[in-house]
């Protein structure tokens, strides 16, 4: 189908800037479901090309009619009908003159000791979050900090992540994603084999490419204190200082806790978007603005921008 977008030029940047992170969700909730199969920009324009796969029309629309830009949208249908010759009908297959692109495979390492379950938590987080053509691969720290309480703290996790990244094999990976916003290891002068990506700088950036506010919550003084000098080295403008939320490292995988934490926090931030700085914490959908952004759903998105960019390329 054909999608135009009709923004009204009046309408103000914070309302468009939230709209526009909820349709970014919805999309790839749809996608994950099945609905949504692939999306083309049409260049030039505020349009694009989808394809959907649904059952009827009335399954098609109630998944447009989810979408947050659903109202502003100039949408032309064109629906497709089985053909006898369609060669997948007919069982016929391209001839494989070449491997399959696996795209991109990224090592990421807790920043800090956690149990095999906290591990697998995180895990199922990012197997969830990826989308098609990256894959992320999480390893334990090893020796380290057991969380992140003090500026000491996190420098020692700094250490011995790059301990760990510089003892693994590069072969097979593609790039290195410390499992954490704060971007460790990725300002030093590693001399890693591989591009490190960075949680924070992505997400900070997915916000400053929109000339959007961006404001941040943390979860203690040291995290907040150490994310604020990131987003300065980043050119990163915010609003205030990082917000310091007063949680335990075992809140991280208490979602109600630090849900209800943030509510507190957030509503008196003038700001478009809030930077969640734990790349471990489930973000639910916001019900109000300034739109909480999910660090690793963003950087994600991104990483996989990139690899479609790479590969068509080749």
């Amino acid at each position: 189908m054909h999608i135009e977008i009709v923004w009204p030029p009046e309408a103000p940047a914070e309302q468009r800037a939230e709209i526009f992170a909820r349709e970014l969700e919805q999309g790839q909730r749809l996608a994950r479901a099945g609905q949504l199969r692939r999306l083309w920009r049409i260049p030039g324009r505020w349009a694009n090309w989808s394809l959907y796969d649904v059952a009827d029309a009335t399954e098609l629309h109630e998944a447009l009619s989810s979408l947050p830009l659903h109202p502003w949208m100039d949408i032309e249908v064109h629906a497709l009908a089985v053909h006898p010759n369609d060669p997948r009908a007919l069982g016929i297959e391209p001839e494989v003159t070449h491997e399959e692109d696996p795209g991109m495979r990224l090592l990421a390492i807790t920043p800090i000791v956690v149990d095999d379950a906290e591990l697998e938590r995180r895990q199922r987080r990012y197997d969830a979050l990826s989308p098609a053509g990256v894959t992320v691969v999480l390893e334990h720290l090893g020796d380290g900090p057991r969380a992140l309480e003090t500026e000491d703290d996190v420098r020692a996790s700094e250490q011995a992540l790059l301990a760990r990244y510089r003892a693994v094999d590069p072969e097979g990976w593609d790039g290195y994603l410390p499992d954490c916003v704060l971007d460790p290891v990725s300002g030093l002068d590693h001399g890693l084999p591989r591009p490190v990506f960075g949680l924070g700088r992505l997400a900070a950036s997915f916000v400053a490419g929109q000339g959007a506010r961006l404001g941040a919550v943390a979860r203690n003084k040291a995290i907040a204190a150490e994310l604020d000098r990131k987003l300065g080295e980043y050119a990163v403008p915010t609003v205030a200082a990082t917000t310091v939320l007063d949680l335990s490292v075992e809140d991280i995988a208490d979602d109600a806790a630090w849900a209800a934490a943030v509510e507190r926090r957030v509503a008196g931030l003038d700001c478009d978007f809030v930077l969640n700085a734990c790349s471990a914490v489930e973000v639910g959908e916001p019900r109000h603005t300034p739109y909480l952004l999910d660090p690793t759903r963003t950087a994600l998105e991104m990483l996989a921008l990139r690899t479609a960019a790479t590969g068509a390329a080749r």
